[in-house]
This record gives structure tokens, C-alpha cells and sequence, in this order.
């Protein structure tokens, strides 16, 4: 006979499995929430190195606009391969993965509309990333909409599931279907010109 286990947090119904609640994120071994374990063991405060991405994706980005667009492509492509794993290509360079506040990797879905949703740091004039240097756990405007954190990518992180919101999964097949659209579009848009021109 099995026993329910509850979380001494938020008092959510756990599975037997979990190692964190899906709720509040607290461990189901510790006691603490994500937060305050990540703080003090897998070292959060990795601004330095955030900031060193931030750079080297600002450059990528001027030299794609002139000389090396397919070389923004090519690492466009290398992301969305990445971001099944917590990371990016510069992440992936400057070891650094982004974990959910339930304990998980963030999973392909989760980490696409984080990326999405980091536009509105942008749109801020920059604050949302400015945010993160003052913040307690160093977490941007969208960290903080979705629930994540961004900390060095230590042996104990390859033991952690990878996990998307059920938010972000729908977001991403809206953006799966809007891009199928354009497509379809562009392809009747060809298929009209080509007849047209005979």
C-alpha cells in the first residue's frame, strides 16, 4: 500500500519520485526551494560571465548584418539544438545552463519562449537585463516571468531532468504554426508569380 507524500511547503500532493514540488520548488530532501539551493551549492552568481555573452552576442550580431549572416543562421540553428539542454551556444561556451524553479533543466519549449519573452527586457531600453545585477539570485526581468535561473553548468546539473511549462509548450506549437503558415504563404505567393509570368 502506498503512502502520499505532501509538500511541507505549500502542502501540494507529491510523487513518489519528486525531488522537488512542481509547485513552489521546494526539495523534497532539503527542505529548501531551488533558490536557496542552487545559491549555495551550484553558484549562482555568474554575472561576469552572463555579461560575457551578452557581448559576444551583440558583436554576432553586428558582424551578421554585414559580412557574416550565414554565420548568424548557422548559430541560430546551433541554439535551438542547445536549448533541449538548459543552454545556448554562448552558454554552452562560457559554462552556464538555465535551470527551472521546480529543480529541472529547462527543456526545449521552456527555453524558446524564454528566449521569446527576453524581447520585453530589450524593449525595457535594457533594464530587464540590467535588473539581474541587482537582483538577489541575478535574474532578469524574463528569468523572473519564467521562473528560471542561470548558473554554472556543474557534474550535478547532468542528473536533473529536462522539463517545459505547459505555457511555454503551447506558446511554442503557436510558433511552430505561425511559421508553417509563412511558409505556406510564401509558397503560394511563388506558385501565383510562377504562373502568372507564363
Amino acid at each position: 500500500m502506498s503512502t502520499k507524500s505532501y509538500c511541507g511547503t505549500c502542502g501540494n500532493a507529491l510523487k513518489p519520485t519528486a525531488d522537488y514540488c512542481p509547485v513552489c520548488g521546494t526539495s523534497t530532501s532539503s527542505g529548501q526551494t531551488l533558490a536557496e539551493e542552487i545559491t549555495s551549492s551550484l553558484n549562482i552568481h555568474v554575472m561576469w560571465r552572463r555579461t560575457g555573452a551578452i557581448f559576444v552576442r551583440f558583436l554576432v550580431s553586428l558582424g551578421n548584418s554585414s559580412l557574416f549572416g550565414l554565420l548568424g543562421f548557422f548559430l541560430f540553428l546551433i541554439d535551438l539544438i542547445l536549448m533541449r539542454n538548459g543552454q545556448d551556444w554562448t552558454a554552452r561556451i562560457l559554462g552556464l545552463r538555465v535551470v527551472r524553479s521546480n529543480g529541472d533543466i529547462a527543456g526545449l519549449a521552456h527555453m524558446w519562449t524564454r528566449f521569446s519573452v527576453s524581447s520585453i527586457s530589450y524593449l525595457l531600453f535594457g533594464l530587464g537585463f540590467l535588473w539581474a545585477y541587482y537582483d538577489r539570485n541575478n535574474q532578469t526581468l524574463h528569468d523572473k516571468l519564467m521562473g528560471t535561473y542561470v548558473v554554472l553548468d556543474e557534474p550535478p546539473l547532468a542528473e536533473r531532468q529536462r522539463s517545459s511549462g505547459s505555457k511555454a509548450i503551447y506558446w511554442s506549437y503557436f510558433c511552430l504554426a505561425l511559421v508553417a503558415l509563412v511558409v505556406l504563404l510564401g509558397m503560394v505567393g511563388i506558385f501565383i508569380a510562377v504562373i502568372t509570368s507564363l
